[in-house]
Formats: structure tokens, C-alpha cells, sequence
């Protein structure tokens, strides 16, 4: 199929959606697809969506934008299409979607192509129309006219004129009909509406968009937009802003890199100009932008149940392939990674923090590879088949028996001693002899490889852990790019050296410091310039050398188990990620029956879906039973615990929860049973526990309320304002304090100053603490013993009746003895 010249998309791109092929944003990507971009539109350097996602290696925007329409074989400027650019850029993902799609195009246009020649060859053997319609012809003209009779001629009879006076009446009536309303006054009373959305009316006036094209053309100009901005422009009259309006603008704003900050700004200066085309075609993108976010705000869910419905289910052979893909592709990856020590030795500080108490076994190791394959040769084709009959009969109680059965046998302790201590000896074997040696593809070194590649393959990591090492892995080779992406800098880009001769001449010579002395001198015009540059070029080849030296690989191994692990993780990825689409609606099913506990709809839809990607990773298809009832227990227990952790404000225990449930299942019984509510008394005995336990259960399933809720639907008084509060004092006991300290005062200033103030000091009295006799006695600079003495004798002139009078009305129960103050160590 020949390519499409680049002219034909001559259509300017979308910012917007550039910016979302770019970076791989899917439901960007779609977003735009439904506003009916033109998906062949091409930016400044020629590229379309489709090219720019393939260069960046964005394999699912590439499906969504060849399923859209996007063309494949249009070029750019260079005549390099899309398939092309990838492979450039070594998107191999994204590269194996477009040939997929290749494939798949060619296959239906052969389809098309094959019916359409049956339908020739049927049109040869059909005998012609024109043939049967001119015999008919021929037939009709041989006819003879006598036997044609002559239609009679129908006339309407004559109009009825009462009819029509009787109709005129009616309609007169009709209309000069007054109706009356003969039943009660409504004008006393008063209905209560829920207020209307407090979403500023300017912004819901599409024809006057000017002040937030104001708004959002500061920040283009500006690169950013004071926050306190963005709030006052979303404030209505009565100082309530409109939070979820806020946070759709700045999504929109954050579409074209344009944030909001924390200056103030005193005085606003108006736009002195109106916005350029580049800037006008920015604020229409924003804008639309902004009015798709704010329309479909309120759809998220029918969207979500739309796109789910799109899913095929599996079949059970369709399980076991996606299943088996999954497995073949971590093998893979797995395998690749066995012949590196850096990996291996990661496991097994992995295994040292397991042993140490830091790690569970099984975010470790989930078994041994080796068993499985033993445990499939053993079990014939025919035992296959009637393992699988086996498996469809079970009920679903049995096989969640059959669940719970496999997750209680776990791993052989003693085994995994054995298998480590055998891994980790053969790593010290082979670490000590590739180290010292200087062919890292001697026999010896090789073979000792092998040894510890092959233990390592009999070990089966869990998902986690192979991500893990995957993304650790791709760390170390983008090392090796930087130096390899520096090296193309210096020779081509500064000896210039032609970018063909570079790529020819370079592979195999990564790790060679000679290489650089042997370009100096093949004589060509660029060879003097590499000599200039030579310094830099083994600089950055000592950096290669180092890195073979630590993988103890060559650099062109790495790179070729770095295409295979790219490769095979990709293909693993896929198939999961079709396992989990397939099986959405299993979690809609079982979200379903958890509404109303605390957590909306897609709070429970989006944890299901956590348990469904954790039962995609741990699905064993050799089992024999089905992974909807495998995936069931991982969604419920997902959706369980989540209840659990965030529906209520006070957090329950799980095992309350389960309590409480059968608790209320209990009641609900019993309330069908009785006729009424049972008592605790009554639901004691069905619960087998003790009616204070049962007591103690209904005091934490009661749902805390909001001190706003209205008291009742005829009062709207808060609840807030009915209940007592304990740390305030009552204006009369404010009144008794007031009278107390005025009497005390009174009395104390009958003394003289000394001993008032000895008085006060003592007992606290205006002051924040009390004192000792000995922080008294350092104060007026004498003993404690005269302190004591002064304050015996003001005690004794307040116990005088004339004036102790006035405070023992104060006194509720028994006068304490004023001599001994709290704090006195006399």
C-alpha cells in the first residue's frame, strides 16, 4: 500500500490534542476524538497524533487513534510514516499495534475482496431482470381491452350545515369556559426547595464569555493566574464560591501548562490588547475544554457503565489463553533476568529482609516453577478434560472452599531454605570467577552463568517483584543510552562524522577505547576532527566499560535482553490488561449488592476493580476452576475492607463489622417473626452471646450526625445547639464566682498590706499559681517560720464574725481548715 503524501494533512493540530498523544493520555485523547478533531491534522513539524504517539512509544493511544480513523500511511516532511518513525525510535510496543492493525486491515479487505468476487460469479449465474420485465411487457400488450371495466366516478355528498353550526358552538363554549377553583386557599403555606446550584450565572451565559476569556488570557500572557483570582471570579454575591468550577479551570488551565500561584495582586490593570490568532486559538480550546469537563462532571457513572458494556466476556478457553500469555510473557522476562547478578542479588537481599522480619514470604517468592511444570505432565489431557468437567460442577460455596483450602497451603519452609541457599551458592560461585576474569564470554564464566540462571528460572516471583526488577533493570540500561546518546553528540554532532557511518561502524565497538584511534585513521575529512574529540569519546566508553564490568555482560547482550524484556513484559501487560477489562462487570455485579453501607457507587466499583488486578496477578489457570469465582473473593474482600477503613468517621474493626451485619441480619428476622423490633434481651440468645455484649454492639453500630442536621422536619433548630455544653460555666455559677471574688477582695483589704499580700501568695488569690512558704519568705526577705506566723494571724482576723459573715455563704458543706493552703509544707 503506497503512503499518503504528508500534504493531505495540511489541517493545523490541536494543541490540546498533541499534547495528549505526547503523553499517552487515552481519555484526553477520546475526549477530543468525540469533539471531532481531525485526527490526520499535522503540528509545526509536520507530524500527526499518530506519528507523535508512535514516537513516543504510546501503544494504546496508537489503538485509539487507527480505531478512530487516524490514517496510517501519511508521511512527513522526510517521507517517514508512522510505522516508520517508530521504528526509529525503537517503540517497539507501539510498533507491534500498528502492524497488528496492518494485519488485521489486510485480513478484512481480503474478506471483502473474496465475497465480493462470489458475488460475481452469482450475478453471472442470476438470469437478467430486464429479460423477465420485458416478457411481462410483451404479456400486458397481448392482452385484450375488453376486459378492462371503467371505474365509476365518486362524488362526495352534499355538507350538512347543523353539523357544522352544532361543531361552531361547541368550539364557542369551549373557549369562553372559565374554570373556578372551589378548593382551599395555598397562600399560608410554605414549601421548601432545595437551593439551586451556586454556580455563577455569567458562566452559564454562553454569549457572554468575556470575563473568563479575560481570566484565562492573563494567565496565557502571564504563565500564571493569582489563585486569589481564580477564587473571587467564582464567588457569588453572597461570598459562596463554587470549589467544583475552580477545580475544572485549573484542569482546563493545566492543559496548556498554565498554573495558579499565591501573589496579590493590588490592582488589576486591564488588558490592554485583544488576544492574537495564536492566543485566540488557545482560549477557544480552553474554553471547549472546560465546558466538555463541566458537561460531563455529572456523567462519569453512565460513561463508565457505557465503556464497561463494551467488553467481550471470556469463555473458560478464553481465560486459560489470556492466562497462559500472562505466564509465557513473566517467564520470559524472568528468564532474561536470570543471567544478570545485580537481579539475582536483589532477590536475595529481598529473602534477608523477609528472614529479618521486613517482608512476607510471598511478596517474596509464589512457588516454584519447576513443581508446576511436574504437576502438568503428570496430569494427561484426558484428566484435563475431566478436571474441567470436575471444576464446572462444583457449586460456588465449594469452590470457595477450594480458595480458602489453597491460600491456608502455603510455601514449604524448609523447601525454600534449600532453594535460596542453592541460589544464593551458586551466585558467590559464579560472582567470584567473572569478577577476576577478563573474557566475560570464557566457557567458564558461561557456564557458571548458566548454573545460576537456571536456579533462578526454578523460582517463580510474584507480579510485584518482577515490576520491580523490570523498572530496576531499565535504570541500569538507560545508563548505558545516556553514555551511547552522548557518544552519537560527539562523533556526529562534533566531529562530524556522517550519522550512516556512525551507526554502521559502531556496534561491537562500544567497549573498545581503540576505536576512536582506529577512526582517526581510516582517512576520511571528519578523521582529524575525531582525533580533537578523542579524550571525550573514551570518556564516555570508560563509563560503558564500567557498566560491563558490573552487569559482567557485553553492552550488546544488555541491549538484546533489554529488547526481549521490553518485549515480553509488554505482551504480559497486555494480556492482563484485557483479563481485568473483560471481567468489569463482575465487579459492577458484586459492587451492587455493597451500596448504601458508607461509600458511593464508584468508590465501591473503584476498589472492586483493585481486588480484580490483585486476582489477575495471582489467578493460577492449572487449578482447574473458573476465575470468576476466584476473582469474586479477591472483589469482596477489596470492597469489604474498604467499607471497613473509610465508610465511617470512627473506624470499626473489621471483625465488629461482621458482627454488626449479623446483628442486624438477626433482627430483621426477628422483626418479621414478632411483628416488632426485638428487644436485646431477645436477641441475646439468637446471637449466643450476652445481652450486655449485645448492649455493647447497638452503642457502636450507631451512625454519628452532624451537629447541623435539623432537630426534625418542623424544627430546623441544629443539633449542635441542643446539647449542653459541660466546659462552659451557666450564668449562674458565672454570677456566684463574680459575687465570691468580690467578697474575698473586700475581706482581704481589711488587712494590712503585708499580710494581704502573704494571703495572696499563698492561697493564689489574682494570681496564676500558689506559693510555698519558703518563695514567700525569700519575696519579703525573711524566714518561713515568719511567713507562717503573718499568715496564721491574717486567718484569724477573717475568722472574725464580722467579717467571715459574708463568706461562708459561699460554702456548700464543710469549711476546710484555711491554715493548711494546697501546697503548704509547714
Amino acid at each position: 500500500m503506497s503512503a499518503v503524501a504528508g500534504p493531505l494533512a495540511i489541517a493545523p493540530l490541536n494543541k490540546l490534542l498533541k499534547l495528549a498523544a505526547v503523553a499517552g493520555v487515552d481519555t484526553a485523547v477520546r475526549l477530543h476524538i468525540a469533539r471531532g478533531d481531525n485526527l490526520n491534522a499535522c503540528d509545526g513539524a509536520g507530524l500527526t497524533p499518530l506519528m507523535l504517539a508512535a514516537r513516543n512509544n504510546r501503544a494504546s493511544t496508537c489503538r485509539v487513534l487507527l480505531d478512530s480513523g487516524a490514517t496510517l500511511e501519511l508521511t512527513d516532511p522526510s517521507g517517514l510514516d508512522a510505522l516508520d518513525i517508530a521504528k526509529a525510535a525503537n517503540a517497539f510496543d507501539a510498533l507491534e499495534v500498528m502492524e497488528a492493525f496492518v494485519r488485521e486491515r489486510n485480513a478484512a479487505d481480503a474478506f471483502v475482496d473474496q465475497v465480493s468476487a462470489e458475488l460475481d460469479v452469482v450475478d453471472a449465474e442470476t438470469p437478467s431482470k430486464a429479460t423477465f420485465i420485458g416478457s411481462s411487457l410483451d404479456l400486458l400488450e397481448g392482452e385484450s381491452g375488453a376486459s378492462w371495466e371503467e371505474e365509476d366516478e365518486i362524488v362526495a355528498p352534499e355538507g350538512d350545515e347543523s353539523l357544522a353550526n352544532a361543531a361552531m358552538e361547541l368550539h364557542v363554549a369551549i373557549a369562553n369556559h372559565r374554570a373556578s377553583d372551589e378548593l382551599v386557599d395555598w397562600s399560608d403555606v410554605s414549601v421548601y426547595l432545595p437551593e439551586k446550584s451556586a454556580r455563577p450565572a455569567r458562566l452559564l451565559d454562553r454569549g457572554n464569555r468575556w470575563p473568563l476569556q479575560s481570566l484565562i488570557l492573563k494567565g496565557i500572557r502571564e504563565g500564571s493566574i493569582p489563585d486569589l483570582d481564580v477564587q473571587a471570579f467564582f464567588e457569588d454575591e453572597e461570598g459562596h464560591r463554587d470549589e467544583e468550577s475552580e477545580a475544572r479551570l485549573r484542569l482546563a488551565l493545566g492543559e496548556i501548562n498554565v498554573s495558579t500561584d499565591e501573589r496579590k495582586v493590588l490592582r488589576s490593570e486591564p488588558l490592554q490588547n485583544e488576544a492574537n490568532d495564536s492566543e485566540e486559538e488557545e482560549l477557544e480550546d480552553v474554553i471547549a475544554f472546560y465546558d466538555e469537563v463541566t458537561l460531563s462532571g455529572d456523567r462519569c457513572a453512565k460513561l463508565y457503565l457505557r465503556d464497561v458494556a463494551l467488553f467481550e466476556l471470556l469463555t473458560r478457553e478464553g481465560e486459560v489463553v489470556l492466562a497462559k500469555r500472562i505466564e509465557d510473557g513473566l517467564g520470559q522476562v524472568q528468564a532474561s533476568l536470570a543471567g544478570f547478578p545485580q537481579i539475582v542479588e536483589f532477590l536475595l537481599e529481598e529473602y534477608e529482609q523477609h528472614l529479618s522480619g521486613k517482608r512476607r514470604l510471598s511478596e517474596v517468592l509464589a512457588g516454584f516453577s519447576d513443581v508446576d511444570l511436574a504437576i502438568n505432565a503428570a496430569v494427561s489431557k484426558g484428566d484435563q478434560a475431566a478436571l474441567s468437567d470436575e471444576a464446572d460442577a462444583l457449586t460456588v460455596a465449594e469452590e470457595e472452599a477450594l480458595l480458602d483450602d489453597e491460600a491456608s497451603a502455603g510455601l514449604d519452609p524448609h523447601e525454600v531454605v534449600r532453594r535460596m541457599a542453592s541460589l544464593r551458592e551458586r551466585y558467590e560461585a559464579f560472582k567470584t570467577v567473572a569478577s577476576t576474569s577478563n573474557d566475560l564470554a570464557s566457557e567458564e564464566v558461561s557456564r557458571l552463568r548458566g548454573r545460576m540462571a537456571e536456579e533462578f528460572r526454578t523460582l517463580k516471583l510474584p507480579t510485584a517483584l518482577i515490576s520491580t526488577l523490570v523498572r530496576m533493570f531499565g535504570e541500569l540500561v538507560a545508563d548505558i543510552l545516556r553514555h551511547m546518546c552522548a557518544l552519537t553528540e560527539i562523533i556526529v554532532t562534533r566531529a562530524g562524522m556522517p550519522k550512516a557511518d556512525f551507526i554502521r561502524a559502531f556496534p561491537g565497538n562500544e567497549s573498545n577505547i581503540l576505536w576512536s584511534g582506529q577512526l582517526s585513521s581510516i582517512g576520511q575529512p571528519w578523521a582529524s576532527s575525531i582525533l580533537a574529540v578523542r579524550d571525550a569519546i573514551e570518556r564516555e566508553q570508560q563509563g560503558l566499560v564500567a557498566i560491563e564490568r558490573n552487569l559482567l555482560l557485553s553492552i550488546a547482550d544488555i541491549r538484546d535482553h533489554h529488547r526481549t524484556i521490553s518485549g515480553s513484559f509488554a505482551r504480559a501487560s497486555r494480556a492482563k490488561k484485557e483479563m481485568i477489562e473483560a471481567n468489569l462487570r463482575l465487579v459492577l455485579s458484586i459492587a451492587k449488592r455493597y451500596t448504601n453501607r458508607g461509600l458511593q457507587f464508584l468508590e465501591l466499583v473503584q476498589e472492586g476493580n483493585v481486588g480484580l488486578m490483585k486476582a489477575v496477578d495471582k489467578f493460577e489457570h492449572r487449578r482447574g476452576y473458573k476465575f470468576s469465582t476466584y476473582a469474586t473473593w479477591w472483589i469482596r474482600q477489596a470492597i469489604t475492607r474498604a467499607i471497613a477503613d473509610q465508610a465511617r468517621t470512627i473506624r470499626i474493626p473489621v471483625h465488629m463489622i461482621e458482627t454488626i451485619n449479623k446483628l442486624g441480619a438477626v433482627s430483621r428476622r426477628m422483626q418479621q417473626q414478632l411483628g416488632r423490633p426485638a428487644t436485646p434481651a431477645e436477641l441475646a440468645p439468637e446471637m449466643e452471646v450476652a445481652e450486655e455484649r449485645i448492649h455493647k454492639v447497638l452503642k457502636i453500630a450507631a451512625e454519628p450526625i452532624s451537629l447541623d442536621t435539623p432537630e426534625s422536619e418542623d424544627d430546623p433548630t441544629p443539633w449542635g445547639l441542643s446539647i449542653e455544653d459541660k466546659q462552659t460555666s451557666s450564668p449562674v455559677d458565672l454570677v456566684g464566682e463574680s459575687g465570691l471574688k468580690q467578697s474575698v477582695n473586700a475581706a482581704i483589704s481589711e488587712l494590712t498590706a503585708r499580710e494581704a499580700e502573704v494571703l495572696r501568695m499563698r492561697f493564689g488569690i489574682d494570681m496564676d499559681t500558689d506559693h510555698t512558704l519558703e518563695e514567700v519568705g525569700k519575696k519579703f526577705d525573711v524566714t518561713r517560720e515568719r511567713i507562717r506566723q503573718i499568715e496564721a494571724k491574717a486567718l484569724r482576723k477573717l475568722r472574725h464574725p464580722a467579717r467571715s459573715g459574708a463568706l461562708r455563704t459561699f460554702i456548700d458543706s464543710e469549711p476546710r481548715n484555711l491554715s493548711e493552703p494546697a501546697g503548704s509544707d509547714a
